[in-house]
């Protein structure tokens, strides 16, 4: 079983959708957007976007998480469109430190839901357990945990069809 207690304090990311963020993002660069904070925040905002949405749109891609708007283009594209592929998982790797209490707080996120998915909890018991060990403060935002933990999970085949973890997950954290 994965070892929950690696984890100390909170780590609440900001809410994303991460499936949507990369697939926004390339549609940006597609337009010549250069990989920079204001200008994507601008570019969604000029979209429609709040403010507020489009700096959490960045979230993911800025270089003090995942770093996503960082990478080359190709890379970019593969991690968005081919999340599976040996690429994808190479740069997947790279973000996840060998202790994962290192880890930027999407990335523990993931890692929390996937592992209390391994123990059969049901969506509330996650969010109470994240409330309960510190990790957030309040249902709100342990409800952030869950949601950004998730969508990264989903987005890089990291569960199965009922949301447990596979071994794409196992070889990931474990």
């Amino acid at each position: 079983m994965y070892d929950l207690n690696r984890l100390q304090g909170g780590f609440v990311p900001t809410g994303h959708n991460l499936t949507n963020v990369l697939n926004l993002f390339l549609q940006y660069k597609d337009e010549g957007g250069a990989p920079t904070r204001q200008g994507y925040i601008e570019w969604r905002v000029g979209q429609g976007a709040a403010p507020g949405a489009a700096a959490a749109e960045w979230y993911p891609l800025g270089d003090t998480q995942c770093g996503f708007g960082q990478l080359p283009l190709a890379d970019v594209i593969a991690i968005t469109r081919e999340s599976e592929s040996f690429r994808a998982s190479t740069l997947l790797r790279a973000l996840v430190p060998v202790d994962i209490s290192n880890a930027v707080p999407t990335v523990k996120s993931a890692f929390v839901v996937g592992a209390l998915r391994a123990r059969n909890m049901a969506n509330d018991a996650i969010k109470d357990q994240c409330v309960e060990r510190g990790w957030a403060g309040t249902q709100n935002a342990a409800q952030a945990i869950l949601s950004v933990g998730q969508s990264f999970l989903n987005h890089f085949a990291l569960v199965d069809e009922e949301g447990l973890p596979n071994g794409r997950f196992a070889l990931l954290f474990g």
